[in-house]
């Protein structure tokens, strides 16, 4: 009910243009993470950021502030249908009518609303964020800076890159904003080779999130023997249009369901091992696990020494330092564990030797630094292997190297990076008014 009278209210106030009050309302609705400071940045679609925001506002001169996602959406949704959201960021939008009329209000409104706020920049946490492209790209325009921290940089197969080029940039517009922080040289490279963003506006920052995690050191008294990152059919598959469940035999459906079924069947013959199974989100993906093990006649609930860990918000670092074996698939999490000199397994069998699937098995040229499964049964086998051993026996200095590679340089602090090219633009921002 008051959900439907706000609405009520706000297409009022949209239909008699009256900009300042609206700029108004969205002030109030405006929060501040923490103490109040030198700096004033607005985060965009804040809750799709990992951790990056509590980074930041630990700074001494940042301070971070949030608007709820469902008022940063309303303008799209009063001046654009369905069909013209999905052109958000194509070069098809151009000359629309109604992204004219969209742009034309956001100029008016938000050079009032950054006023009442005292906004100093704008940030957000992807480039292609549909519900942030225009409002960073106005924010620009009118003066205060749009800068992405963007954390999608896992290019880990050549398949994902030759459709990414192929599909992704092809009749996207440009970048508009100020500047974009990247994970990996791989990410910056592409994009400018491609013209998407001029190379001056883009920089290699890393992962503010494995910094600490880079520090951290393996506890020594293990909690968990095996875990593993539960991986779906279409995992790496999204540049080919596959869904992370698509319908059967589709993606990596045979090598998703025979590496389930050695996990639960290892579990369940090895009760004196504590094995958990990390998957990326509940509902659905819990139901798909349920059903393998019911087709394999395993009751999950009967197996004492098997967790399933479904919430996203758990951390994933400390699973993998409190681990002995590690399994997984088309994941960050399998560089994440072996920077750690974890015994890390890769299921290498089914659609992965397939001809045209192996394109798009990530990190291909480095498997020789993990204990490879060729098949059901040896991947068995390297499970008993991997938990015999205290650690794995591969080279870290190569290690590292494929770490820094793809996710973010092993020897660099990505924190502080960050942090200075942020601040340098927020200095230089404030200058240029000074002076205007």
């Amino acid at each position: 009910m008051i959900s439907y009278f706000i609405r009520v209210i706000f297409k009022f106030l949209m239909a008699k243009k009256l900009v300042g009050l609206i700029a108004f309302v969205y002030f109030i609705k405006t929060s501040r993470i923490g103490k109040r400071k030198k700096y004033k940045i607005l985060a965009l679609s804040y809750e799709r950021f990992r951790g990056e925001l509590e980074i930041l506002n630990k700074n001494q001169d940042i301070e971070i502030n949030i608007l709820p996602f469902s008022w940063q959406t309303r303008f799209i949704n009063y001046f654009l249908k369905n069909e013209e959201k999905k052109l958000i960021g194509k070069t098809d939008s151009a000359n629309k009518t109604n992204f004219k009329k969209f742009e034309n209000f956001l100029i008016l409104f938000l050079k009032t609303y950054y006023r009442f706020t005292k906004i100093d920049l704008v940030i957000g946490c992807a480039v292609h964020y549909k519900h942030d492209i225009t409002w960073g790209k106005v924010s620009e325009r009118i003066g205060i800076p749009y800068v992405v921290l963007h954390k999608e940089c896992l290019y880990g197969s050549s398949g994902f890159i030759h459709d990414f080029k192929k599909q992704w940039l092809v009749g996207r517009e440009k970048f508009q904003g100020r500047h974009v922080i990247v994970h990996n040289c791989i990410v910056r490279d592409l994009w400018v080779k491609n013209k998407f963003i001029k190379k001056e506006n883009i920089s290699v920052g890393g992962n503010m999130r494995m910094q600490d995690f880079i520090k951290k050191k393996p506890i020594k008294v293990k909690k968990i023997d095996l875990l593993f990152f539960s991986f779906a059919p279409g995992v790496g598959l999204s540049s080919m249009g596959l869904k992370m469940f698509p319908k059967k035999n589709k993606g990596f459906y045979n090598l998703s369901y025979n590496t389930h079924k050695v996990i639960f069947q290892y579990a369940l013959k090895n009760p004196n091992k504590k094995v958990v199974i990390k998957t990326k989100w509940g509902d659905q993906w819990i139901r798909y696990l349920i059903d393998i093990a019911k087709k394999n006649k395993i009751e999950i609930s009967k197996l004492k020494n098997l967790e399933i860990i479904s919430d996203y918000k758990f951390n994933v670092h400390n699973l993998i330092l409190s681990s002995d074996t590690i399994v997984g698939f088309n994941s960050t999490t399998v560089l994440e564990s072996s920077i750690k000199n974890k015994n890390v397994i890769i299921p290498y069998f089914d659609e992965a030797k397939d001809k045209i699937l192996k394109k798009y098995v990530f990190f291909h040229e480095y498997l020789k630094l993990f204990n490879i499964a060729r098949s059901q049964q040896d991947l068995k086998q390297k499970i008993d292997k991997c938990l015999s051993k205290k650690s794995s026996d591969f080279s870290m200095t190569e290690r590292k190297y494929v770490f820094s590679k793809y996710i973010s340089p092993y020897d660099k602090n990505s924190i502080n990076i960050q942090l200075n090219i942020l601040l340098k633009i927020l200095m230089k921002s404030k200058y240029e008014k000074r002076l205007s």
